[in-house]
């Protein structure tokens, strides 16, 4: 009877042991799914019968700008040369020294594209000089940008005349100009904008208070008149007088 019953616990267990061998061997194998690739797109992408062409694929990386300004998600923005130069950098420049101008563009792309046509030199640079807003416009708080292209940084006016006679490739214009007077350029503009934002702050301030003013008054007059009318109370004396 005991050697029955031992036999049977030693059945029981070996049963056990193949069922978890069984398991683990299951689970160490991977399990392999026939799935074809348009099961595979209705699964990722519900409603869809298929991938579509350059599915999962990276988008287009957008290159490297430089400069202080983000790149700007436009196709045809023109990217930002190593040239570019930031108005901190125009303010630092010092104010006796000079610069030969080659050309003024109204915008960035004119700027770069003269670039490329000179063989982008390492001694051209160009920066972002804002406009003098019209005062016939208003109160403008925005001006428009002008793009200067620049050559070289000379000690003085002789030097660069000198050297700008000698340049070729540039159409033969240029135009001698110190620092400062780009210097001055750009603070009195950027002054001039200040001022209006301010007096567009103060205009606006103002309408709000007589706008408030005007409502505070009618919401007055709009009320019943709780006061004694003086008219009224003069007509009252007389008529009790003897």
């Amino acid at each position: 009877m005991n050697v029955s019953r031992f036999q049977s616990r030693i059945g029981l267990a070996l049963i056990v042991v193949f069922i978890i061998g069984l398991v683990v061997l299951n689970a160490r194998v991977p399990e392999r799914v026939d799935m074809n690739e348009k099961e595979l797109g209705n699964i990722v992408r519900a409603g869809e019968t298929e991938f579509k062409e350059g599915f999962g694929a990276f988008p287009e990386i957008v290159p490297d700008n430089g400069g202080d300004q983000p790149v700007p998600f436009d196709g045809l923005a023109p990217q930002r040369y190593s040239q570019y130069r930031s108005e901190q950098w125009l303010a630092a420049q010092d104010k006796a020294g000079y610069t030969i101008q080659l050309a003024v563009f109204s915008s960035e792309r004119g700027a770069t594209e003269f670039l490329t046509q000179n063989g982008n030199s390492a001694d051209l640079r160009y920066f972002e000089l804002p406009e003098m807003p019209d005062p016939a416009l208003g109160l403008v708080t925005t001006a428009r940008s002008r793009f200067v292209v620049s050559y070289g940084e000379f000690y003085s006016s002789d030097q660069a005349v000198a050297v700008a006679e000698s340049l070729t490739g540039f159409g033969g214009q240029f135009l001698v100009r110190p620092w400062e007077s780009y210097q001055i350029s750009l603070a009195s503009v950027r002054a001039v904008l200040a001022k209006n934002y301010l007096a567009q702050q103060e205009a606006l301030a103002n309408a709000r208070a007589a706008a408030a003013a005007k409502a505070e008054s009618a919401e007055l007059t709009a009320q019943p008149f709780q006061g004694v009318d003086p008219v009224e109370s003069l007509q009252k004396n007389q008529g009790r007088a003897p």
